[in-house]
């Protein structure tokens, strides 16, 4: 799981551009997710401080941020009733 290399994946690098995909969060919790990530590469938060943070917000189907979910197979969905 990529949470785990997160310290590696952040270090410090020549990076001076990062982009974060903000999909299924929440409006009112963007804004705590971008400074938690602003803070965190200004050196004002720590890996293990971000990944807490980030823990904390539920994304918006309730599950926690980063948490390992199993999707279930295809053939397991609904089929959709619009055409």
């Amino acid at each position: 799981m990529a949470t785990e290399r997160l310290p590696e994946l952040l270090a410090p690098t020549d990076i001076r551009h990062y982009r974060i995909e903000l999909v299924d969060e929440p409006d009112r919790q963007t804004a705590n997710i971008v400074a938690g990530y602003r803070a965190l590469l200004d050196d004002h938060l720590s890996t293990n401080a971000l990944l807490h943070r980030l823990q904390q917000v539920p994304e918006a189907n309730g599950h926690a941020q980063l948490a390992a979910r199993v999707e279930p197979p295809r053939t397991a969905m609904k089929r959709p009733t619009a055409r």
